[in-house]
């Protein structure tokens, strides 16, 4: 239950943080950058909190996310 209330008070917080940032940054620099914090955090929890092992499948996944991110902001 603590989980879920911890991952509902984070998604909050970046909703938050995105609202706020939207009047200030356009949309085209705004969204790449949310969606690559997102990936970014994500990773970095995964390996320190979890332990988890990245091999090339992994990697290949990081970045096939990263190439997709930029192409939908082209």
């Amino acid at each position: 239950m603590l989980g879920i209330s911890l991952q509902s008070l984070g998604a909050t917080v970046a909703n938050i943080i995105v609202t706020y940032l939207s009047v200030k940054i356009i949309g085209a620099i705004l969204y790449p950058i949310h969606l690559g914090a997102g990936l970014v955090i994500t990773v970095i929890l995964g390996v320190t909190l979890f332990r988890e092992k990245i091999h090339w499948k992994n990697i290949s996944g990081i970045l096939l996310s990263v190439l997709s991110i930029v192409l939908l902001s082209i």
